[in-house]
């Protein structure tokens, strides 16, 4: 029974975990068609494309040392050019399958944070091609003199300008990783004054990665967009806290302003009567009652009560009677009983 149940419960999980598998799959499939199809046009474009690496080389010429280098060499551009238009379809598939798992503010940005990371990286490729690329070829080419003359091989140049301009189109991502981390955890800007110095040494150890010179201008040559770039990223991260808290602010004063433009609520409820206190009711007895209530009316003449009956003869010429018998108690209550001068009393 413990082992029928335990498998309801797994069942869900590993479906959902296959289903994920199977999403991961059809996505790196269509990711890899789409890279060997741009390989194959790529290849069409061959001599263009060998033209463009051999650029910042001006007139010198390239070498290979083994039978199957000048193959390698053509594969291998075509290789990276369909890497490098891939590689934004790359991306975007790897969002898509990480986009359920994303909170919402992340995800209200996310077409903005894929063309930001399209340009950032388009712009760290063109400063490697165009900047340091030569100026990393001029030092070294004539760092030697006259004593050796360059003779590049195909494969290491190719390494060589690949390094440069892949890493600086990576390392262009920095301020899209302080975006990143700001939205995780929002950063105050003393945090990014008091990490200027951690980003230099940062910046310069993996310019010194990348290029493999002991030249402090080529160094710094790579090192300084990277610290350029870093700041672009703090006065971005400065700028979107400042807007979130002048949203904030206004949000806050415009509810306050609701509140006292608001009129005092005036209240429905009607008041509810009192309810109108009944007479006590006597506890006494019957006969108690009645000469309660006949005492409080008296006569014309005001001196006895009219409700007592007093002696008078009969039709018949029987004897005077009262008419109402009293108890003692209830006579006590009542009080004497007087004539009708009201002056003698009757006993």
């Amino acid at each position: 029974m413990s082992t029928k149940t335990s498998r309801k419960k797994n069942k869900p999980l590993a479906t959902t975990f296959s289903g994920h598998i199977k999403e991961l799959r059809t996505r790196l499939m269509l990711v890899a068609l789409v890279f060997f199809v741009l390989s194959a046009v790529a290849y069409s474009f061959r001599d263009p494309l060998i033209a463009l690496v051999r650029q910042p080389l001006g007139d010198q010429q390239l070498i290979y040392l083994t039978p199957a280098g000048g193959f390698s060499f053509i594969f291998s551009v075509t290789m990276y050019a369909a890497m490098v238009v891939t590689a934004p379809f790359l991306m975007y598939h790897i969002y898509q399958f990480v986009k359920p798992s994303l909170p919402a503010s992340v995800r209200r940005y996310s077409w903005q944070v894929f063309v930001a990371s399209n340009l950032l990286m388009i712009a760290g490729v063109l400063f490697g091609y165009f900047f340091a690329v030569p100026a990393a070829l001029k030092f070294l080419t004539t760092f030697a003199g006259d004593a050796v003359a360059p003779n590049l091989t195909a494969e290491s140049y190719l390494n060589f300008f690949m390094a440069y301009v892949a890493g600086l189109g990576i390392l262009f991502q920095l301020p899209l990783l302080l975006m990143f981390w700001n939205w995780m955890k929002p950063l105050q800007p003393g945090q990014l004054l008091q990490s200027q110095r951690y980003v230099i040494a940062g910046a310069f150890i993996a310019a010194a990665l990348i290029t493999p010179t002991p030249d402090a201008v080529n160094q710094a040559m790579v090192a300084l967009p990277i610290v350029v770039i870093y700041q672009f990223g703090a006065i971005g991260v400065y700028v979107a806290n400042r807007k979130k808290r002048r949203a904030t602010r206004s949000a806050v004063k415009a509810k306050g302003r609701v509140t006292t433009q608001q009129p005092a609520r005036v209240s429905t409820h009607k008041p509810t009567v009192a309810a109108k206190q009944k007479p006590p009711t006597s506890t006494a007895s019957p006969s108690v009652q009645a000469v309660q209530a006949s005492t409080s009316r008296r006569s014309l003449d005001g001196f006895s009560a009219a409700g007592r009956s007093m002696p008078h003869r009969s039709h018949r010429g029987s004897v005077p009677s009262v008419t109402r018998k009293l108890t003692p108690s209830a006579r006590t209550a009542s009080g004497p009983r007087r004539s009708l001068d009201g002056f003698s009393v009757v006993r």
